[in-house]
């Protein structure tokens, strides 16, 4: 019992910068009168700031080869983190998702047409809300035997997204991320989770609300300039090979 009161304290008890999102038919005179009997007037102790960084360590291996796989095949990954602090917008988080498109269709080209391999690689962006470091992690699924081959195609399509991105590719996946996007949006569940995190975050919910004039105002230059920042000299990159167990 002491530790629930305490983890009720913790969470309900401490005034940390709470906010509150309501999507709802109402009139804001309909609500304003609930808000004041039932949320304004909760008393709030003072609770110390969340301090967002992550302490990650500055010493790594920049490669970790381990044979504890479970599945019959390896488990090649690439992580890079910058280790550049910035503050995320609308904007940062749909170029985020652009180039996690093109870098995909990059590696999933390279791999299936250039080394005629039937390997579906993924590509993620790991940012958390409110982390200031960008995070990607890269890999495939592959034979042991074919890891080099994996590990070569994942260096080049990293090592060449830095160089910049085509005119043609930032329009593919703008066109990609709307309508994804779109498609998210006419949930009205989504909408509403999408709405609140955008408020809370303060990502900018204006240009959230303009889905389509934030995404084509992404210009070449502005995700060539992104990709460098999140895959350039500045960044921590691991290696890691789970192979199966012997």
């Amino acid at each position: 019992m002491r530790q629930l009161q305490e983890a009720h304290k913790q969470l309900f008890k401490q005034n940390r910068n709470y906010q509150m999102v309501i999507t709802a038919s109402l009139r804001p005179s309909e609500i304003k009168p609930l808000l004041r009997q039932y949320v304004a007037s909760i008393d709030l102790e003072k609770a110390s700031e969340v301090d967002f960084n992550v302490a990650y360590q500055p010493q790594y291996q920049p490669r970790i080869e381990m044979d504890i796989n479970n599945e019959k095949g390896s488990q090649y990954l690439l992580r890079v983190i910058s280790t550049e602090p910035e503050v995320r917008s609308t904007k940062t988080i749909f170029m985020d998702d652009m180039l996690q498109r093109i870098i995909t269709m990059r590696l999933t080209a390279y791999v299936r047409e250039e080394l005629s391999l039937d390997y579906a690689p993924f590509v993620m962006t790991l940012m958390e809300d409110s982390e200031p470091n960008s995070d990607w992690l890269i890999g495939a699924q592959v034979a042991p035997h074919n890891e080099a081959m994996i590990e070569k195609a994942i260096d080049k399509v990293v090592s060449d997204i830095q160089l910049g991105v085509s005119n043609q590719e930032v329009e593919i996946a703008a066109k990609q991320l709307m309508k994804d996007m779109t498609s998210e949006l006419n949930n009205q569940k989504l909408y509403t989770w999408s709405m609140t995190r955008y408020l809370v975050h303060n990502y900018g919910f204006d240009e959230f609300l303009d889905l389509e004039g934030t995404a084509k105002g992404i210009s070449k230059e502005d995700l060539s300039n992104r990709a460098k920042m999140a895959f350039g000299s500045s960044t921590w990159q691991s290696k890691n090979i789970l192979r199966p167990k012997s």
